[in-house]
Parts: C-alpha cells; sequence; structure tokens
C-alpha cells in the first residue's frame, strides 16, 4: 500500500505488518531465507549462556529486515506508479540513516555498547572480530641465527621437521622382521627364528640397523613374526609429525595380532637437521697388540658402544654402534661402521649434539684391548673431536649437518 507523504513533512510511517502484505509470495520466501541467513552465523557467534546478547542480534537483524525491506517495497510501489517523488526519496534517505544509526549505535544505546564491546569485553565472541590466535604459528616456532657461521646459517635453512627413533622394546623373546620407513628412510632388525644373539643392546632394545635419510615428517612401522603353521603374525603402526606436540618424547605399544606388545619410543622435531656422525681409529699399532703406527689397511677389532645423545631426547639416547665381547667386528682401515651414521637434532639448541664413546680396541685379537671412553659435546659450529691418549692413540668422531 503506497504510503502518504505530505510536502515539507515526515513521510508517515508505515508498520511492518503493512510492508509484509505487500510483498509477493517469492518476496517472501527471498526475505526468509535473507533472515535465515542473517541468523545462523549470528546464533553461533553468540553464546547461549548470554541472552542479553542473543536478544541484541535478533533486534539487530529485524532491524535490518524491516528497514532494509521498507525501502525496497517504497521503490517498487514507485515504480509501478511511475511516482517517484523527491520527498519518497528524502524518506529512503531518512531511514537508511536511522539503520545506520539503530547498527551502529551510540553513547546510550545498550545495545551499541554489546556490538561494539568495551573494556571487559571478549572481542573474539563477536562476528568479524579477527582473531589474530588462528593464524599463529605452532609452539615450535622457528628460530633466527644471528652468528657469522655460514654452514650453521645452511643448516638453519634446510632445517625442516624430523623424526628421531630412540628405541623398539618387544615384550617378548623377538623372532621375525621390524621396519620402521617411509620413501627416504628405513629402520629394520631381522632375527631369524632360533637365533638367540645379538637381538638386543645393553638397555634391552632392539639392535636397530638404518639405511638411507633421518625420518622427515612421516612413517609406517611393519612387523612380521614367523609362526609355526607358516602363517605370519603381523602388526602396523603409522604417524605423521603433529607441529603443536614436537621435542617431547612419544612411547607407543604397538600390539600384534596375538595382542604381543612392542614399544616404539620416538621424538619429533621442529626445525631439526640431520647431523651424519663419522668415527675413526687412529692407533699406536705397538700399544694395540701390533708394531709401529697404524696405517690405512690397519686391521682393528672392536667391541664397545657409542649413543648420542640430546635434552630432547628426554634422558633416552639413539644407539650409533653396539658390539659385545663375544661378538668383536673386525675394521680396516680404521672408519668404524654405525649402525646408524646420523642422529636427528633442532639446529637452535647448543649442545647440538652430545656423542659418548665406550670402545675397546685391538689390532690382534689376542691381545688385551685399548679402551677409549668419554662424552664429546658439540656445538654448533665444531665439526671434530677427539679422545686422545699419548700412549694408545686417539678416536676421532667427526660430525656435519645435512
Amino acid at each position: 500500500m503506497p504510503r502518504r507523504v505530505t510536502a515539507g513533512g515526515r513521510p508517515e510511517r508505515a508498520s511492518s505488518w503493512t510492508i509484509f502484505c505487500d510483498l509477493q509470495l517469492d518476496q517472501i520466501v527471498l526475505l526468509l531465507n535473507y533472515l535465515r541467513t542473517l541468523l545462523d552465523p549470528l546464533l553461533k557467534q553468540a553464546c547461549i549462556s548470554e541472552p542479553v546478547r542473543i536478544v541484541h542480534y535478533a533486534l539487530v537483524v529485524v532491524r535490518r529486515l524491516f528497514w532494509g525491506a521498507e525501502k525496497e517495497a517504497v521503490n517498487t510501489a514507485d515504480e509501478r506508479t511511475g511516482e517517484k517523488e523527491s520527498a519518497a526519496a528524502d524518506y529512503d534517505d531518512y531511514n537508511q540513516q536511522r539503520a545506520d544509526d539503530d547498527l551502529h549505535g551510540s553513547d546510550d544505546d545498550l545495545y551499541g555498547s554489546y556490538l561494539h564491546g568495551s573494556d571487559d569485553d571478549d572481542l573474539s565472541d563477536y562476528e568479524g572480530y579477527d582473531d589474530e590466535e588462528d593464524d599463529l604459528p605452532p609452539p615450535c616456532i622457528r628460530n633466527a641465527y644471528d652468528g657469522d657461521s655460514s654452514d650453521v646459517e645452511d643448516a638453519y635453512c634446510f632445517s625442516r621437521y624430523l623424526v628421531e627413533l630412540l628405541s623398539v622394546r618387544p615384550h617378548f623373546p623377538f623372532t621375525g622382521t621390524f621396519a620402521c620407513f617411509n620413501d627416504r628412510s628405513v629402520y629394520y632388525f631381522s632375527s631369524p627364528k632360533g637365533q638367540q644373539y645379538g637381538h638386543v643392546d645393553s638397555q634391552g632394545n632392539m639392535i636397530i640397523w638404518a639405511k638411507g635419510l633421518a625420518i622427515e615428517d612421516d612413517f609406517q612401522v611393519r612387523v612380521e613374526i614367523p609362526e609355526d603353521d607358516n602363517k605370519i603374525e603381523v602388526a602396523n603402526f603409522n604417524f605423521t609429525v603433529d607441529p603443536y606436540a614436537c621435542n617431547r618424547v612419544i612411547t607407543r605399544t604397538i600390539p600384534t595380532e596375538h595382542l604381543r606388545k612392542i614399544d616404539l619410543t620416538f621424538v619429533p622435531l621442529n626445525q631439526a637437521i640431520q647431523a651424519n656422525v663419522f668415527v675413526c681409529l687412529h692407533l699406536i699399532a705397538a700399544a694395540a697388540g701390533g708394531g709401529g703406527s697404524s696405517t690405512g689397511d690397519t686391521v682393528y677389532y672392536v667391541y664397545g658402544e657409542i649413543t648420542a645423545h640430546h635434552q630432547h631426547y628426554g634422558g633416552k639416547n639413539v644407539m650409533l654402534f653396539y658390539r659385545e665381547e663375544g661378538n668383536k667386528i673386525k675394521v680396516i682401515g680404521g672408519k668404524l661402521p654405525l649402525l646408524r651414521p646420523w642422529a636427528a637434532v633442532p639446529v637452535y639448541l647448543d649442545p647440538l649434539l652430545v656423542i659418548k664413546l665406550s670402545l675397546h680396541v685391538a689390532t690382534d685379537p689376542q691381545h688385551d684391548p685399548v679402551s677409549f671412553q668419554g662424552d664429546l659435546a658439540f656445538d654448533r659450529g665444531e665439526y671434530e673431536k677427539s679422545i686422545c691418549n699419548v700412549h694408545h692413540g686417539e678416536v676421532k668422531v667427526r660430525i656435519f649437518y645435512g
């Protein structure tokens, strides 16, 4: 129903019901859909325990709906009659100003204070507030390097999420195969049925060999245990690094099909690098049971253990070398073969890596070995250290970043 306007006066205000009745069916449907579209996000933002705020949102929607619909109804009536007068245009402007005032509130408007918030309000409750916490990086944030070592600076550039496998401990006498792998790495253990020697190290963990590179981002575990009836008992496990849960040791118990258990202990690390480790023997052959100084073709008989340590390993360590006295390894030329020639470590902490050695070396298996024991702490930018003995030679440990 068209509204009467007196020249020079304020337009007569129509009721909401009158406006609603003037709408066509398709306009009513659009109106209801518009109402639902506005209400859904607003009510989701509101807390049910705060009824005043819900009432406020409802009033805001009603104001938007009916003032806006009023404007559209006036325009539609004008288009039907072709008589759009200047007073009607003024009325549109007046209504728009009122709608803006109602939406933004004023100093005396109770609902306006809710919309704009106050010092005591939590702005994150309101629609349209940009909560910066949603965009924050995970707790394992990147650390900057401000030193002058180009090698360390490069290491920072190539740091990434890595996983260090610390130990695998079965709760039963294990015979079979264990593999922890992804497309770049493989850690494995194999024990034929009936073999009872060399299964575990001094800590009771499987002696794991590794090839490839340190585990990056994710890995899978596959366990196969042969049975008497030519069947295979299996167990599987998958893991993906969570950026919000790095630098903490994790132990997962992997059950087999017959509910036998294997404990897998590892630590995901942020901003980590692969510290490659080399151990070389340089002994005085006479002291080790031979004559003169050792050469590149000297044969060594070695047993003992070498472990890698870091503060994020939670008191555990990485077994780099392990041999018992009754199972000495024969080494030609002095370079000691390691179970795995690396350890994954964060690049931003000193010491970067601590190597603990307890080695027993001889050039003749019938003679008493020479012992080398000690701890070598490598800070960033340090690449070679030795455990020396004036009479017996030295064991050199070198690392480089990868």
